[in-house]
């Protein structure tokens, strides 16, 4: 078992060697050297690429290096391993695909072979680390910027696209890993190493398969984490022609979608089915309390919504209660309006009027209810009047601190939903203004309600488990 400390330190390497740089892999060096890396780029057919000078073989490199970056072909890169043994290189990144993917497995036994133990390996087919906090990169414009989000995933290409999936719904990350094959380092060993990652609060993996002999270790690991942070995973191949795909791409045993999704249950993980819901996840898991009840009240400003919404949340597994008393004065002035006190809450006035932070306060108090969903709908602002964007930028602050103000005190999440929209522009400055208020944004009530079910599932395992209640004693 690898541990902690020598899996941080492949986070952090003193240098990196690019073997077999070209220029195809300047998303990988440029970002690197910009973040002030010591990169040395190894090719011994150029003298000299990005400005930087090209060593003939990575024994001519003077200095210490800890990370290896290989993209040779295939058939190579047992010897390229070699070198790096005698390098005292810590680990090797094999970028290069042509192995178990294809058939090739007496490939990638060569190269542990040729490791001998002596080097660890990520990969191959993958993209590697990329750590904020140090100056690994595997694509251009990631933050600088070190967030809380863990993400392993088994695709190259899905770990730089949720990178920035991150960015838009607010988020930052501590580390994310993509390991490929994983014929060395795997899912199981970087799961646990962001377990014990005091930087990472939630983890998000994306999983195609394991190699023979990993499941029982996987549960092990994924049960003691899921105690102690959330675990989000996407499993792919959940089909007979997805586990096909699986096979050709990382050349995984992907195991059938019923099994996954009762293990996945029992160890305490939520399971998610698109990137993009479990992005809205980690996003909400991060801002917001885990919600106490199945109860959700919400706010929107159309009747024929609010009926399918009504539909949407109970399938999701919540409950639309109605409302009890204590409205008080907001009562008289929500009636004189026209509107009704029914759940959800078909109240244009409080929106149009600027009082809707004063609808929550209430609804926050009412004990049938243990979550809110606020439905913002671009067309409320531009459709039937231009609202100036000052008003709305205000409106929406006013919104978020009495949201932030209800979870930190109520301890029930605020959600807003920001349906996409004709007028792009109101919509994404409200979803950004939302997110830098402290709320989480997702894209409908129903994305909503999916999140706040999958999140009470959480809680309802850690209060089986006895986990949350020890927390809740402790202060946590």
């Amino acid at each position: 078992m690898v541990s902690f400390q020598e899996l941080d330190a492949f986070f952090h390497p003193r240098a990196v060697a690019v073997i077999g740089a070209s220029t195809g892999l300047d998303h990988f060096v440029l970002p690197m050297l910009e973040a002030g890396g010591k990169v040395y780029l190894v090719n011994p057919n150029r003298k000299e690429l990005f400005g930087q000078k090209c060593y003939s073989s990575l024994a001519e490199v003077e200095e210490p290096v800890d990370y290896a970056l290989v993209a040779v072909p295939a058939q190579l890169v047992p010897g390229v391993i070699r070198e790096c043994v005698e390098k005292g290189v810590k680990v090797v990144h094999i970028f290069s695909s042509g192995f178990g993917e294809v058939g090739r497995r007496d490939l990638e036994e060569e190269v542990l072979r040729a490791a001998g133990g002596k080097v660890r390996i990520i990969g191959p087919n993958c993209m590697g680390l990329y750590c904020p906090e140090s100056f690994l990169r595997f694509a251009y414009h990631q933050p600088s910027e070190a967030g809380e989000v863990g993400f392993i995933s088994q695709s190259g290409g899905q770990a730089v696209n949720f990178v920035y999936a991150g960015v838009v719904r607010g988020f930052r990350f501590s580390k994310v890993v993509s390991y490929g094959n994983g014929v060395d380092l795997d899912a199981v060993d970087f799961l646990r190493y962001l377990g014990e990652d005091p930087k990472t609060r939630a983890i998000g993996m994306y999983l195609e398969g394991l190699r023979p002999g990993r499941g029982r270790e996987l549960r092990e690991v994924m049960e003691e984490v899921c105690l102690r942070k959330p675990v989000v995973v996407l499993k792919g191949g959940r089909t007979e022609e997805g586990r096909r795909a699986v096979s050709s791409h990382t050349g995984s045993l992907a195991g059938s979608g019923r099994v996954w999704e009762g293990f996945l249950e029992q160890v305490g993980a939520m399971e998610v089915g698109s990137f993009a819901e479990m992005a809205d996840l980690l996003a909400a898991l991060l801002r917001s309390p885990l919600p106490r009840g199945r109860g959700v009240a919400v706010t929107t400003v159309s009747g024929g919504t609010s009926v399918v919404e009504t539909d949407g949340l109970v399938e999701e597994g919540l409950s639309v209660p109605r409302l009890e008393g204590g409205w008080g004065a907001l009562e008289e002035k929500l009636r004189r309006a026209g509107t009704s006190l029914s759940n959800p809450l078909d109240i244009w006035p409080a929106y149009a009027r600027g009082y809707l932070d004063e609808v929550l306060e209430v609804l926050a108090s009412q004990g049938v209810i243990h979550s809110i969903v606020v439905e913002m709908q671009a067309e409320e602002f531009r459709a039937y009047r231009e609202t100036p964007p000052e008003w709305l930028k205000d409106f929406v602050s006013k919104l978020a601190r009495m949201g932030r103000r209800i979870q930190e005190e109520r301890g029930k999440p605020v959600l807003v939903a920001v349906p996409p929209s004709f007028f792009h522009d109101t919509e994404e400055a409200m979803r950004k203004w939302f997110q830098e208020g402290g709320l989480a944004v997702c894209g409908s009530v129903r994305e909503a309600g999916r999140i706040l079910s999958k999140m009470y599932g959480y809680r309802k395992y850690l209060e089986r488990k006895g986990v949350l209640r020890e927390k809740e004693e402790e202060g946590g």
